[in-house]
């Protein structure tokens, strides 16, 4: 009786394995079309690469604003400091102490000018020099 169950189990195994086999089978299929998906959206993705490459090239103020600006350097465009907190400050700033309040955007993420900032009126500063002080001297 110990061969029977055993020749059983032999043949449980064998049903095991195939099962297994015959799942490796379809999921080595299913792979296969997964891959050729994969592919496609790869291929797409080239392609919108390529137009926002194109669309990038047709507006020059697209982009993150660099690093570091020189003093030359067109001022309506959105320098790192200013996003920063540095750069031009923030009134409530003007006490001298920054604290550890967090940086305060000014153009509402927008990137590119402010359309308030073409405006010279009175009271208006260069955002080049610094902050003025209230009251006397």
């Amino acid at each position: 009786m110990s061969q029977q169950s055993g020749a059983g189990s032999g043949s449980g195994v064998d049903d095991a394995l195939a099962t297994i086999l015959t799942r490796l089978e379809v999921f080595g299929v299913r792979m296969d079309v997964f891959g050729a998906q994969l592919e496609k959206v790869g291929g797409r993705l080239d392609t919108m690469e390529g137009r926002l490459a194109m669309l990038e090239s047709l507006n020059p103020w697209h982009g993150p604003p660099a690093a570091t600006k020189e003093k030359g350097d067109d001022p309506t465009r959105v320098r790192a400091g200013d996003h920063q907190g540095g750069g031009r400050r923030n009134p409530s700033q003007d006490d001298g102490g920054q604290g550890d309040s967090p940086p305060h955007h000014q153009g509402g993420g927008r990137q590119g000018p402010n359309p308030s900032s073409h405006r010279q009126g009175v009271g208006r500063q260069s955002p080049n020099l610094p902050p003025r002080r209230q009251g006397g001297r």
